[in-house]
C-alpha cells in the first residue's frame, strides 16, 4: 500500500507538471484569425530542404553566418513552400532576416554571403501565439494552421504556402501565422528554381 501511495503521489505530480506546462505555453489560448497585409519585405535567406525536426540545425547554421557578417539580431521569418503530408525528402522552407530596419552598409555585406529576395505585398490570414520555448513553435502550429486553413478555404481560397515572422530573434514575443489569400505558389516556386538550382 506504501509503494502505492507514493507512486500515486508521484504520478499526480507529473499530470500537475504537464498540466501546468501545457497552460504556460499557451495551450488553452483561444486562437483568433484576422485579416492582415503584409508590407513588401526584402530579406536574406536560405534554404533548408528536408523535415521540419531539421528546421532547428538550419536555422543556428544560418544564424552563425549572418552575424559573422555584422547582423547583431535577425528579425526573422520563415516560408514553408510545401504542404506538411509532402515527402521530407521534397519539403523546402525559405529561413530568412528581414532587411527592412538593417543599414544598407550591413545589408550590401549580407548580400555577399546569402541570397536575397523582396517579398511582394499580400493579403493573407493571420494568428498570433505567445512564444515561450521551442515548443512554442510546435503548439503554435497545431493550434493555428486548422483554423487558419479553415479561414482562407471558407474564403474560397486554397493557399499551399504559410509565413512565420518571428520578430527580433533574441527577443521574441509571439509567432505570427500567416496563411496568403489568392496567392500563386508560382512566385515562390521561381525563385527556388532561379536561385538555388
Amino acid at each position: 500500500m506504501k509503494y502505492f501511495k507514493i507512486a500515486a503521489a508521484v504520478i499526480s505530480a507529473f499530470l500537475m507538471l504537464l498540466f501546468a506546462g501545457f497552460v504556460y505555453i499557451g495551450g488553452f489560448l483561444k486562437t483568433e484569425v484576422t485579416p492582415a497585409t503584409l508590407e513588401p519585405t526584402h530579406v536574406v535567406y536560405i534554404i533548408h530542404r528536408g523535415g521540419y525536426q531539421d528546421l532547428g540545425k538550419s536555422w543556428q547554421q544560418f544564424q552563425k553566418d549572418w552575424q559573422q557578417h555584422g547582423l547583431a539580431d535577425c528579425e526573422g521569418l520563415a516560408i514553408y513552400l510545401d504542404k506538411p503530408e509532402t515527402p521530407d525528402i521534397e519539403k523546402r522552407t525559405i529561413l530568412a532576416c528581414d532587411m527592412t530596419q538593417v543599414s544598407p552598409e550591413t545589408v550590401s555585406s549580407l548580400e555577399n554571403k546569402f541570397k536575397s529576395l523582396t517579398i511582394p505585398e499580400m493579403k493573407t490570414m493571420m494568428s498570433s501565439f505567445p512564444y515561450k520555448n521551442f515548443l512554442s513553435f510546435m503548439f503554435g502550429a497545431m493550434k493555428t494552421y486548422p483554423k487558419l486553413q479553415a479561414a482562407v478555404e471558407g474564403a474560397h481560397s486554397n493557399p499551399t504556402v504559410a509565413i512565420e515572422k518571428y520578430g527580433m530573434i533574441d527577443n521574441m514575443q509571439k509567432i505570427d501565422f500567416h496563411m496568403p489569400m489568392n496567392w500563386e505558389k508560382s512566385f515562390f516556386e521561381q525563385i527556388v528554381a532561379e536561385q538555388i538550382n
